[in-house]
């Protein structure tokens, strides 16, 4: 290949059922000046069979890595060190592009030669829903600005947001200028990217796109999403406690910069899925860190305003009005409920 203006960097491990589908979605475009690096993380399925079929056939196109399973963080550290793209872009082994995808990436960076990184709203789900909902003509950011503004709670109108790999274009330079990388070993280290590149220097261009071009495959059973488990709370955890670090040492002290890891936290004691693990999420959560994440909500009108603000309520009294819809009511009543009895001193006295 003379010129490589794209790398398309998948990750493999055990998706024989759907690997097939996601490989023919992507061979089937135009792949000029573009190549595809497909890592086997230890697979002990039948994808490795799949994957040397598609080599033979392809073989101007792909490109197969097998290394010992070390999980997906490392297979795409590992794409990144042996592809020669101009640009990187990361692809989950159970989803689909749809046909213009390719064009359409290959076009962006045509139109923004001078940004370290492109952010698309692409993504639908298998079953047609949009995850993805940008703004058009929003200006190039700063990559601390897109977190303040693009990740917190709604601080450009209609935004919806995503930390998927597959909303991405990277500059190989950026990447490298920056010192990227997925955290080894780390479950959700698309989240932990973010918070990461949250404290980096760089641009970052956001970009409306009409149709979305990446079918994200909802609860697989056996993905990282669906599997609830101890490492889940360990892992996601530490991503909380790892951006308050990254976040002091940076001198950030605005409470903006702590909305999306309080509600990380949120969602992780609302997916506990019984008292064991309720427990178990009490003692590995520990006290210090309920007391960091207390910024913004550290009295009981505060930590009003913030739910209210959270849920895109603007009023208290539209709060005791009963306008919150019942599920939302349920899920913030569960959130306090649960640090009321496992933090009780999770507030700062007044």
């Amino acid at each position: 290949m003379n010129s490589t203006l794209l790398s398309i960097i998948i990750p493999v491990y055990n998706v024989e059922d759907y690997l097939r589908e996601c490989l023919d979605s992507i061979v089937s475009q135009d792949l000029t000046d573009c190549e595809i690096i497909c890592i086997n993380d230890g697979s002990t399925d039948n994808c490795a069979n799949m994957l040397c079929e598609y080599e033979k056939k392809y073989s101007d196109d792909i490109r197969i890595i097998y290394q010992e399973n070390r999980g997906t963080s490392e297979a795409r550290n590992r794409g990144v060190s042996e592809s020669h793209g101009e640009w990187l872009y990361f692809i989950d082994s159970d989803d689909i592009c749809k046909p213009y995808a390719i064009s359409t990436i290959k076009e962006l960076i045509v139109n923004y030669p001078n940004v370290g990184m492109i952010k698309m709203d692409n993504l639908q789900t298998d079953d047609g829903k949009r995850l993805t909902i940008h703004p058009k003509d929003l200006p190039l950011m700063t990559y601390s600005e897109f977190f303040e503004k693009c990740c917190t709670i709604h601080k450009v109108p209609k935004m919806v947001s995503s930390v998927q790999p597959g909303t991405y274009i990277i500059r190989r330079t950026e990447w490298e200028n920056n010192h990227f990388s997925f955290d080894k070993g780390l479950r959700y280290e698309d989240a932990m990217f973010l918070y990461r590149l949250a404290v980096k220097k760089g641009t970052i261009q956001i970009v409306h796109i009409e149709e979305p071009f990446y079918v994200v495959r909802q609860n697989r059973a056996g993905s990282n999403s669906t599997d609830v488990s101890i490492q889940h709370y360990v892992d996601r955890l530490f991503i909380i406690e790892e951006s308050i670090k990254l976040f002091k040492e940076k001198g950030i002290r605005s409470s903006f910069w702590f909305e999306p890891l309080l509600s990380y936290f949120q969602w992780l004691i609302i997916e506990a899925t019984d008292k064991e693990m309720v427990e178990e999420f009490s003692r590995l959560a520990s006290y210090e860190l309920i007391q960091k994440l207390k910024i913004g909500i550290c009295n009981k009108e505060s930590r009003k305003k913030w739910v209210l603000a959270m849920i895109g309520v603007k009023t208290s009294s539209l709060y005791y009005a009963n306008t919150i819809n019942g599920l939302e009511r349920r899920l913030i009543n569960r959130f306090f409920t649960m640090l009321d009895t496992y933090f009780p001193k999770w507030l700062i006295k007044e």
